[in-house]
């Protein structure tokens, strides 16, 4: 994979994420953080090439648009797709630290440890989460937060797709904040609290969220 730079300073993460909204597979992972060692960076991309969500009776391989089930084992699904990506080369002229080039983005659950040791299933699945889930980007927009620039970083179709998509959105860097209840809470827990409420609602404001107990 050969990557390239294109300095961008007019467009934050956040304002980046703000456009590409709605778009597949959206990824965006914000640092608040504004310091040189922690929470530096920021990172920003859409429409990943290939995606892998995984559940503990199977996987799903999505790339180009057509799905495939594998069968279980998803860690090693993970591992086999990654070793087949080609190595991202650093890019001529770019920042001290910059910590990404393409890749892969997303999370593993903790039940994935029971791929990796015998351990008893001790919780009840009562949301439907996958237990993996990643998507590969072969571009992203970097953000530096400390010195206040952005770089589009990756192979060069993928960097020139991602622009073109950023400046397709324009005009689209601001959020309106929800408004309105977001309904009543209920504990998913088994054991019971030490105290209980009557009722507990959550409710959201200019602020942020709230919530009031009576």
């Amino acid at each position: 994979m050969t990557a390239t730079v294109i300095v961008q300073p007019w467009l934050a993460c956040d304002a980046a994420a703000a456009r590409l909204r709605g778009r597949p597979g959206l990824a965006w992972l914000d640092s608040s953080l504004v310091e040189g060692r922690l929470g530096r960076w920021s990172k920003g991309d859409s429409d990943p090439r290939w995606t892998l969500t995984g559940y503990e009776d199977g996987v799903l391989l999505e790339c180009a648009g057509a799905p495939r089930r594998l069968g279980p084992g998803a860690l090693h699904a993970f591992a086999r797709l990654v070793e087949r990506e080609q190595g991202a080369s650093r890019p001529a002229h770019a920042p001290d630290g910059l910590p990404f080039v393409g890749g892969a983005i997303g999370y593993l659950g903790f039940e994935l440890g029971r791929e990796v040791e015998r351990v008893p299933a001790t919780t009840r699945d009562d949301t439907g989460a996958p237990v993996i889930a990643f998507g590969w980007y072969d571009a992203a927009l970097v953000w530096d937060g400390v010195a206040q620039r952005g770089w589009l970083v990756g192979r060069h179709e993928a960097v020139a797709s991602l622009r073109a998509r950023l400046e397709m959105a324009a005009g689209r860097e601001t959020v309106a904040p929800p408004h309105g209840s977001v309904g009543l809470l209920r504990p998913n827990m088994t054991r019971a609290p030490t105290s209980t409420p009557s009722s507990v609602r959550g409710h959201t404001s200019p602020r942020g969220t709230s919530i009031r107990s009576t």
